[in-house]
């Protein structure tokens, strides 16, 4: 199935989630848009239950808002979105307060940070050293493992 069946197949689920909406969120649409339904994006916006939203239609632009020549409403409603929200003391841009569902950050776990894969190759390096020193063979720096496999397979 492709991309454009996919939306296709889930837009009940994208208008259904939308009375789970509650958070703080600014919404903008191309006039001339072809590939998003400008009704239904109308609709999904009433559906919410946020108090704070903001609606913007870009006259003459198409679906790419960022390419269009008119970059200038875009990001004007954006710098005035977000100084809104930062004038009004607001916590951090997406967060869901009380939601399950939705995870906009999370934290790393421990193996998918930068620091633990250092220290994993810093270790096979080391061991890898003291065994090619002690068994006096410079082959044995960096293939260590392959080596100590086939060792015990051997025995």
């Amino acid at each position: 199935m492709g991309i454009g069946a996919s939306m296709a197949n889930n837009m009940d689920l994208v208008q259904g989630y939308a009375k789970r909406v509650k958070f703080p969120y600014m919404l903008m649409y191309a006039e001339s848009d072809f590939v998003v339904c400008n009704k239904a994006v109308k609709e999904w916006h009433s559906r919410t239950k946020s108090t704070d939203k903001t609606m913007h239609e870009i006259p003459n632009a198409y679906h790419e808002l960022a390419k269009d020549p008119n970059t200038s409403h875009v990001y004007g409603h954006m710098m005035k979105f977000m100084a809104k929200r930062i004038a009004a003391k607001a916590g951090k841009f997406g967060q869901l307060v009380g939601s399950k569902d939705i995870k906009y950050a999370t934290k790393h776990r421990w193996y998918q940070r930068k620091r633990f894969w250092i220290l994993l190759l810093v270790i096979y390096l080391l061991i890898g050293g003291l065994i090619s020193i002690y068994r006096k063979r410079k082959n044995m720096f960096l293939s260590w493992p392959a080596l100590l496999i086939l060792a015990k397979r051997i025995k």
